[in-house]
C-alpha cells in the first residue's frame, strides 16, 4: 500500500477553515482521485497542554505507487491553488510505502 500524507504545520498565527476543508477541498479531492484511491483520512491535532506540531493531517491511501502517480499526482498543483481558500499555511507532503498495518476491522 502507498499513502501521501499532507501535513499542515501548526502556529501561533494560523488560519484554517476546517468546515471549507472537510466539504469543499476534501470534497474537491476525492472527486478528482476516486478511480485511484482506496480511502482518505483528515486528522486534527489534540494539546493535552501543550502545542501540538501539526493542525490537520490528511492521508491518501493507494494500492501502489503507480496509482498515486495517476490519479493523485497530477492534481497537485490544482489542490495547491486552493490552499489559500482555507489557511495561510504551506503543508509539507509525505509519501510513504506503508510496511505494516495492524488497524482493527470492524
Amino acid at each position: 500500500m502507498f499513502k501521501c500524507s499532507i501535513l499542515y504545520p501548526n502556529h501561533e498565527d494560523i488560519r484554517f477553515d476546517m468546515m471549507y476543508y472537510l466539504e469543499r477541498h476534501m470534497v474537491m479531492a476525492k472527486e478528482l482521485t476516486r478511480n485511484g484511491c482506496l480511502g482518505t483520512e483528515v486528522e486534527v491535532g489534540v494539546s493535552r497542554g501543550k502545542d501540538v506540531p501539526f493542525m490537520v493531517i490528511t492521508h491518501f491511501y493507494f494500492r501502489s505507487q503507480l496509482d498515486y502517480e495517476t490519479y493523485l499526482a497530477p492534481n497537485i498543483k490544482s489542490f495547491a491553488k486552493d490552499v489559500p481558500y482555507f489557511s495561510n499555511v504551506e503543508p509539507i507532503v509525505q509519501l510513504s510505502e506503508v510496511v505494516m498495518d495492524e488497524l482493527p476491522t470492524k
